[in-house]
């Protein structure tokens, strides 16, 4: 199970966990503290995907066009639309003439998709529906992270669709509180589907910061991602204490 296909694992995510978001209590008996990622089944995974401390739903109002027929065509070609092969925007950008529309509410759901607890669900559920090899998995699902990793995955993908990952990474922000600071990512990279058309975009942030010093403390509270859609913003907040596992914090 390499990188690309647990890749394409997480490109799944949100396109099944949109469907129906479910509520779960949180209690001692949640999977990721009672028994191993190998022991979880559909239901398990469902809960983790769906209403786990990794996982936000978003609702955010539509400021921004749908995509046409013609972009569809476009994703399809097996371009990169929206970008350069200098990785600059081609596109107009989405503050251009897309400001002013105005639709239904859009849904997103937002990931900390390093977490070993997300990884170990793609995993587990690659190897009960894809005949992925267990060794595999466990290797995918404790390889150490060298940067936090969070996910963003929604119906209309349009506004990552028109702006390449270099203009995104310009676009949000992850604040860890009680700190004032804003951090920037790193870097973006997006996933694509078979038709080249964008379904997920992975914000990746360093652990450390400018000085050097950890980007999470024992005295951190809540990480608080925040990106811009047409008009509109995603903001997820997570609960840091919650984000355990059998092993501990899991970030």
């Amino acid at each position: 199970m390499n990188r690309q296909i647990m890749r394409s694992e997480v490109a799944a995510v949100g396109m099944v966990m949109l469907v129906g978001m479910a509520t779960f209590a949180g209690t001692s008996s949640n999977p990721w503290n009672s028994k191993g990622y190998q022991q979880w089944d559909d239901k398990d995974i469902t809960m983790i995907l769906k209403s786990s401390p990794w996982v936000r739903s978003v609702t955010v109002e539509q400021t921004w066009k749908p995509l046409s027929p013609a972009d569809a065509n476009n994703g399809s070609s097996g371009g990169t639309l929206g970008a350069s092969s200098h990785g600059a925007s081609v596109m107009p950008s989405e503050h251009d003439d897309d400001a002013t529309t105005r639709g239904a509410d859009e849904q997103f759901l937002v990931y900390w998709s390093s977490a070993r607890t997300v990884r170990g669900a793609l995993a587990q559920r690659a190897i009960l529906h894809a005949g992925s090899d267990a060794k595999q998995a466990e290797e995918y699902v404790s390889a150490p992270q060298a940067e936090y990793q969070v996910l963003i995955q929604g119906r209309d993908m349009a506004p990552f669709q028109r702006m390449d990952e270099k203009a995104y990474a310009g676009m949000a922000w992850l604040q860890v509180k009680p700190s004032k600071d804003k951090i920037a990512p790193t870097h973006v990279t997006y996933t694509r589907d078979a038709a080249n058309m964008v379904n997920g975009a992975i914000f990746f942030f360093a652990k450390t910061r400018a000085d050097g010093s950890p980007l999470f403390t024992p005295q951190s509270k809540t990480a608080d991602f925040s990106c811009k859609v047409g008009a509109s913003s995603i903001h997820a907040s997570f609960d840091i204490p919650k984000m355990q596992d059998q092993k501990g914090q899991d970030l």
